[in-house]
């Protein structure tokens, strides 16, 4: 079995890039050169630490030992979804969603597809496989999937 290194990213709290100003309206659309459409929503970011404790108290009380919440995005094109998932529990082996990455926020999964396993810890980042694969806890892990979706186009009129 080959085991593959992931990529580790640091996500301590830093933030990259120049500060964004926070939108002042309520929903605002609007056309971005690549033809998507960026929609800004008034409303605190999503604290991944505090969903991640929130996903792993209802697993601990679910039969099948995992949680999950597709998170709001203001951007077409992306679904991002954290799971919580308690030591032992599985993701069963099913199909790739497609050009998909999953970053663990806290704890030790296992990534399987076929022959090949990537240990990931927190802080990691691994690209999913384009084939069917699995995915297992080491120990209670919150993970984050990022999972690229085609973007919808707008009916014509």
């Amino acid at each position: 079995m080959e085991v593959l290194r992931p990529t580790v990213l640091d996500v301590a709290g830093t933030r990259a890039g120049p500060k964004v100003p926070r939108p002042t309206s309520k929903d605002r659309r609007g056309d971005r050169s690549d033809g998507s459409t960026l929609q800004v929503v008034d409303r605190e970011p999503p604290d991944l630490l505090a969903l991640g404790d929130e996903l792993l108290a209802a697993a601990a009380e679910g039969r099948s030992h995992r949680a999950g919440r597709t998170l709001p995005h203001p951007v077409d094109g992306l679904r991002q979804t954290l799971i919580a998932l308690r030591e032992g529990a599985e993701l069963s082996e099913h199909e790739s969603p497609g050009p998909a990455s999953l970053m663990v926020v806290r704890g030790r999964v296992r990534l399987v597809a076929g022959d090949q396993t990537v240990h990931l810890g927190r802080q990691q980042l691994s690209p999913i496989p384009d084939c069917r694969h699995s995915l297992r806890a080491d120990e209670d892990s919150v993970v984050l999937l990022s999972v690229a979706v085609p973007v919808r186009v707008a009916a014509a009129e």
